[in-house]
């Protein structure tokens, strides 16, 4: 299983890595690949499911017509 995260690019400071590094890790130990990305990087490949942590809507809706998006557009 493979899923995506996405986190807000200006946001890169460790408060904010350090959370993207804990679920990576926890994703790990279940068996399941978590590709990191921001949102301002282009995006490749199929995924499960996102976890979404950004205030892109658009992206968001986008994301929601191709996969299981957690903290939807709607939250």
């Amino acid at each position: 299983m493979r899923g995506l995260y996405i986190d807000n690019a200006g946001l890169q400071i460790p408060k904010f890595t350090e959370h993207r590094e804990l679920f990576k890790e926890a994703f790990s130990r279940r068996g399941v690949e978590l590709f990191c990305a921001t949102n301002e990087d282009r995006l490749q490949g199929a995924f499960d499911f996102c976890l979404f942590y950004d205030k892109d809507v658009a992206l968001c809706r986008f994301l929601e017509k191709r996969m299981p998006v957690f903290n939807s557009s709607r939250a």
